[in-house]
């Protein structure tokens, strides 16, 4: 049983520094190992951990079915705290097949279990996630006020690293609504060594690690709102230079001959990969960037959003049109 915990440990560390994918063998071998003890709280350890490992391997499928499992077991035995940890993983399967309303129940329900049991964090994950959902339906107004009043509360908590992530999905809400000056303060503060950003052209992907070390998951972010920022003002050129630099960030600083790779392995930065294809797209109105867009989304088991899908309607339809002249 020790060991088992311990393998549990290794693969803990392994994802806090993106090398969970090596230890996937440990961690089924711990969930093995509780099964057969009948060691409840150890299997939830295992299944919860799973769920991250395989989601950062792009282990979909099985990713949820893990979560599912978590769920179904700590209900069975009221564990509260593992019910609300279970259906905060399977909120983001929600969010990658676009089923935002069942994305928004879950994470009512995760709120809700997490006042149950005082775990003020988790309820705090719960909001968070519930102002990107909000962004995501397109209420962007009401999703930089969720998110702010999430931030303040981070700071009180003193979870810097989740703060950056719900002001990550600030900035998105207020590029995306036009908010221009209000947007680039976010990227100003989610970037606090460089100078305030004022429609910069992004740096050129060759000055990109080519192993992806370094690059910061906000990097994407910051990229992807200033593309955003771009698109709103009608500069198409710039805009596509930002959603790139996104995309190349998204798939942790490829170079462009090996980017296939990286696009069909990963969690939640396939979401902002998409987000930049999909601008890429808008931007360019180049079908070969669908196609890029189609393998990344099959790969992923990723649908589009319907606002994603009706900015590309047209180019959807002259790619339609062109395969049935073929």
């Amino acid at each position: 049983m020790l060991r088992a915990w311990a393998l549990l440990g290794v693969a803990r560390l392994a994802a806090e520094h993106g090398a969970g994918g090596a230890e996937l063998p440990a961690a089924r071998d711990a969930l093995a190992t509780f099964r057969a003890a009948g060691e409840v709280t150890g299997e939830l350890s295992a299944r919860s951990m799973l769920c991250v490992l395989l989601r950062g391997a792009g282990a979909n499928g099985e990713a949820r079915e893990q979560a599912e499992a978590a769920l179904e077991l700590a209900t069975r035995h009221g564990r509260v705290r593992e019910m609300a940890v279970a259906q905060y993983h399977l909120t983001w399967h929600d969010v990658r097949v676009a089923d935002l309303a069942g994305a928004r129940r879950r994470l009512a329900a995760v709120d809700r279990l997490a006042t149950q049991c005082g775990e003020q964090r988790l309820r705090l994950m719960a909001r968070a996630g519930l102002a990107e959902v909000t962004r995501l339906e397109g209420r962007y107004v009401d999703a930089v006020e969720q998110g702010r009043r999430v931030a303040s509360a981070l700071v009180e908590l003193g979870d810097p690293g989740r703060r950056r992530q719900v002001v990550g999905t600030i900035g998105l809400a207020l590029a995306l609504e036009g908010r221009v000056e209000e947007a680039l303060e976010t990227v100003a503060e989610l970037r606090p060594s460089r100078p305030a950003p004022g429609q910069r052209r992004p740096p050129g992907v060759e000055t990109l690690d080519p192993e992806g070390r370094g690059a910061r998951p906000e990097e994407a972010v910051c990229a992807l709102i200033e593309g955003h920022l771009a698109l709103h003002q009608g500069d198409r050129e710039l805009a596509a230079e930002w959603f790139t630099a996104a995309a190349e960030h998204a798939t942790g600083g490829e170079q462009q001959d090996r980017t296939a790779a990286a696009e069909f392995a990963g969690g939640g930065e396939r979401r902002d990969l998409v987000e930049a294809l999909v601008g890429l797209a808008a931007s360019t109105a180049e079908v070969g960037v669908l196609d890029r867009l189609d393998r990344v989304c099959r790969a992923n088991g990723i649908r589009l959003l319907p606002r994603e899908e009706a900015l590309l309607y047209a180019l959807l339809a002259r790619r339609e049109r062109a395969a049935r002249r073929d």
